[in-house]
């Protein structure tokens, strides 16, 4: 129990260093960022709770309480805060009823290990998940990273490295897979960098294909045949007809420029659809069009 506390401890100081890095001089360079302050003063708000909670008196305790109030007041607000407050008063209440540190000891203990929750969120103490990123974790109880991840409204990005708020990953991020073991799925990444991806990556024109798209549909509705599956497909579908079935080129003269392309009945007397469709040129699909039963047609 000793070493977990310790561990604890070396945990949050590290946290709360100073950022360090040797200037152009050679000369150390040692700067407090409002992240690593946040997390100094959350880390020496538990360590007096701890040190109260065994063996301080009521003047020292309450001025601990007072202190976590404050701090808490500045945080944003959630289920977390709302009940380390709650805990807090009802510690208050029951000192001024009487009752002595011993008593209330499970109290106290309760409300040090929800506010060392609230102080491993980066959500409430930014400065945590470099700490959490390393090997600081080693000193961490197993369940300690799970339960950041379960019980705050916190999720880590594998895009940019970071603990965000669940906001930060959409609606799809509610969903979450897990594997075998029952251990939460972190493939995910924040919108942020998912708009980064999709910009990314390449890009297919389907403007040709939407146009033959629009002309089956007009043709189709020429020849009445508003059953045709054609008023269901999107744009990538007709491509895949044209790309992998028909090999983007004229079955009959081979002529492949997409914009003299057109997708017509195969049999005119059946609605157009996906097994009853040819790729012609225009002048071959307006000939095609005039036959009446294609069965009866002989290729010589």
């Amino acid at each position: 129990m000793a070493n977990l506390c310790e561990n604890r401890f070396i945990f949050l100081f590290k946290a709360g260093k100073p950022k360090l890095w040797i200037n152009g001089k050679g000369r150390l360079v040692k700067v407090e960022t409002q992240d690593t302050l946040r997390a100094k003063e959350l880390s020496d708000i538990y360590i007096k709770l701890s040190k109260t909670a065994h063996e301080g008196e009521n003047d020292e305790r309450r001025e601990a309480l007072i202190c976590l109030a404050d701090i808490i007041g500045q945080l944003e607000q959630c289920s977390l805060t709302s009940e380390i407050i709650q805990l807090a008063e009802r510690e208050e209440d029951l000192r001024i009823r009487g009752f002595k540190s011993h008593q209330i000891f499970g109290l106290m203990t309760r409300i040090g290990n929800l506010f060392l929750k609230l102080i491993k969120s980066p959500l409430h103490n930014p400065a945590i998940h470099q700490s959490l990123n390393n090997k600081l974790q080693l000193h961490l109880q197993p369940s300690d990273l799970s339960l950041i991840s379960r019980e705050l409204p916190i999720e880590y990005c594998k895009g940019c490295r970071k603990y965000l708020s669940k906001t930060s990953f959409g609606q799809a991020k509610e969903k979450k897979s897990s594997n075998k073991n029952g251990k939460q799925n972190l493939e995910s990444k924040c919108l942020r960098c998912g708009r980064l991806d999709n910009d990314a990556r390449t890009r297919q024109d389907l403007s040709i294909y939407k146009d033959m798209l629009n002309y089956i549909k007009k043709d189709e509705e020429h020849l009445n045949g508003f059953d045709s599956p054609v008023f269901k497909l999107k744009d990538s579908d007709i491509r895949q007809i044209v790309v992998n079935l028909w090999g983007s080129k004229s079955i009959l003269s081979g002529l492949n420029d997409p914009y003299d392309l057109c997708l017509v009945r195969w049999d005119k007397t059946t609605h157009w659809s996906p097994w009853n469709c040819v790729l012609l040129s225009f002048e071959e699909g307006a000939i095609h069009s005039q036959l009446s039963n294609i069965k009866k047609v002989r290729i010589i």
